[in-house]
């Protein structure tokens, strides 16, 4: 995410003064973004990855709005994305260790999910349960969420070997801790500023919610203090 947000910030500062650079400042832009990228591709999630194609698509189709030199060297970039992503090297790796098929979601003879694919499975499936049980309006409280999920967990037989009940999801989370009222809460907190940006052409800030808010959707990003600072220093 933050290496998504780095190179952000490189398109934000020197897209529009592209043509205006040396040629020395825009192959080490280039190449600054090129590596970035190829860290990005390789060691980030799957919604990252695709939160940077999208905003790698976005970014050149602004681009398209005036004839530089910048938007063929981008529409290379992204292919070079397009295509790392697809070869995929990591999660071929992985897949050595953790098979990517069906056993990969179901707990192993203990009754325990080993797997990375079947432990969010599984924790997704309890925050699903808990947000049926707690108080809608107002939740179970914040900093009861771990221990909500853990005894449903228990009482339902679902385990996993990390012994985490962190449901992995900002919205889940919050529903969970604070009911409907935190969930508004926290959906104005994206859309109003997003909106607002949006309408004053900030695509600088639109960009950055969209990656945070991909974030959400399988991280408690708003749960560690990293995420916190992150969201709070450039919101």
């Amino acid at each position: 995410m933050y290496l998504v947000f780095s190179v952000i910030l490189l398109y934000h500062l020197y897209a529009p003064s592209f043509d205006l650079l040396s040629p020395f400042l825009k192959t080490v832009l280039i190449a600054a973004m090129l590596y970035f990228s190829v860290f990005i591709v390789l060691l980030s999630s799957r919604i990252v990855i695709l939160s940077y194609v999208l905003l790698c698509v976005a970014g050149i189709y602004h681009l398209t709005r005036r004839p530089t030199f910048f938007l063929p060297v981008a529409s290379a970039f992204l292919g070079v994305i397009i295509l790392i992503a697809l070869i995929d090297p990591i999660p071929r790796y992985r897949s050595m260790q953790e098979p990517f098929v069906a056993e990969s979601y179901s707990p192993n003879a203990d009754g325990i999910y080993a797997y990375s694919t079947g432990i969010r499975k599984s924790l997704w499936v309890l925050g699903g349960i808990a947000m049926t049980e707690v108080n809608p309006v107002v939740g179970t409280g914040t900093g009861d969420v771990n221990d909500t999920l853990r005894k449903i967990g228990e009482r339902n037989g679902i385990r996993n070997s990390l012994d985490s009940f962190d449901p992995h999801n900002e919205f889940v989370f919050i529903q969970i801790a604070l009911g409907s009222l935190g969930m508004l809460s926290l959906l104005a907190c994206f859309v109003l500023p997003t909106w607002s940006a949006f309408q004053q052409k900030d695509f600088m800030y639109v960009a950055f919610m969209l990656l945070f808010v991909s974030v959400c959707m399988t991280e408690s990003a708003l749960e560690s203090q990293k995420g916190v600072v992150f969201f709070t220093i450039f919101n």
